[in-house]
């Protein structure tokens, strides 16, 4: 809604409506329930989103996420495997992976990748060994 306002305030201009100018512009995007089945490369070029919301759509893997990402709930997907990250990626602090179909090996992955998370939720998924998996969030 935002950017409509901008854009009818601007007048049309190519400023805007340019792939660098958008790359920059958001902040956080939602798209809820849209069919989504993958995380596409060009996401991690979005520089400046800090809120992620993609839940209830078909995504199977984490991957390919924006650089300074604070917050990313992928509630209700089919998130089973997450890719592993050259380098950790420390701005996020809150992961909702509820209703997913995670395992105990990812929950290690998560870990690694996500080092500086404050809140993690991984209700209802495939985790079946309570014991092991508290030993990866304590790590």
């Amino acid at each position: 809604m935002e950017l409509n306002l901008i854009i009818k305030k601007l007048g049309l201009s190519r400023d805007v409506c340019s792939q660098d100018f958008l790359l920059k512009f958001f902040e956080s995007f939602f798209a809820d329930r849209q069919g989504i089945t993958n995380l596409d490369p060009q996401l991690a070029q979005f520089e400046n989103i800090k809120v992620l919301n993609l839940s209830h759509n078909k995504i199977c893997r984490i991957e390919h996420l924006p650089p300074k990402l604070k917050e990313l709930e992928l509630t209700g997907n089919r998130i089973s495997e997450v890719q592993t990250f050259r380098t950790p990626l420390t701005s996020l602090v809150h992961l909702g992976l509820s209703y997913n179909k995670v395992k105990n090996g990812e929950l290690a992955v998560i870990c690694k990748n996500f080092p500086n998370l404050f809140c993690l939720d991984i209700a209802n998924n495939e985790l079946t060994e309570f014991k092991t998996c508290l030993k990866w969030l304590e790590e």
